[in-house]
């Protein structure tokens, strides 16, 4: 589970990056707000998945170390 959230986090930053740069290429404010929008959004995705994977490993970690001997 935790490479398949890291491959999601990896392309929810892809996608940050594309809507970015079509931010930049974007033909009118509208649009350009709508990409930055969508950008933040990607970014914010990514960042729960991250700490979704890092909340997964310490429980993991945690659930390991409390086990009786």
């Amino acid at each position: 589970m935790l490479t398949r959230l890291g491959d999601q986090i990896v392309t929810c930053r892809e996608e940050a990056a594309l809507a970015q740069l079509k931010a930049m290429t974007a033909s009118t404010p509208r649009m350009r707000r709508e990409y930055r929008r969508l950008e933040k959004h990607w970014l914010q995705l990514a960042d729960s998945l991250d700490f979704a994977t890092k909340i997964s490993g310490y429980l993991q970690w945690t659930s390991q170390r409390l086990e009786p001997p």
